[in-house]
């Protein structure tokens, strides 16, 4: 199966570079929907003129923040993150409510 995702400049550049290998998302109805060897088609923002494919070679769900964290190797989020703490003060745009609800997905993926 084939999804699309939209995806900030810097998270973008950091897959289409290879140093980002995760990509984390709500457990939403519509990610819900993806299963390992799907494509998904990520679009640069905000023009979205930008794309790459990649495919799903691995999924894992959590229900915290803090199991996400404990559990991912830190390496796997790019360059950006240093260390655990980073992570969790990172800007997270999914509220307490939405985690709760849904928990978290962390796509492992690959270039195609």
């Amino acid at each position: 199966m084939k999804h699309e995702m939209h995806l900030d400049p810097v998270p973008f550049d950091e897959i289409y570079s290879g140093l980002k290998k995760i990509e984390l998302r709500l457990n939403d109805e519509k990610r819900q929907k993806i299963h390992v060897r799907d494509s998904i088609k990520f679009y640069r923002r905000p023009e979205d003129k930008i794309e790459m494919e990649v495919h799903v070679v691995g999924l894992h769900k959590y229900d915290t923040i803090k199991e996400l964290v404990q559990a991912t190797p830190i390496e796997l989020f790019g360059p950006r993150f240093k260390n655990q703490q980073q992570l969790f003060n990172a800007f997270w745009h999914y509220t307490k409510e939405e985690i709760e609800k849904y928990g978290l997905l962390v796509i492992k993926i690959e270039r195609t």
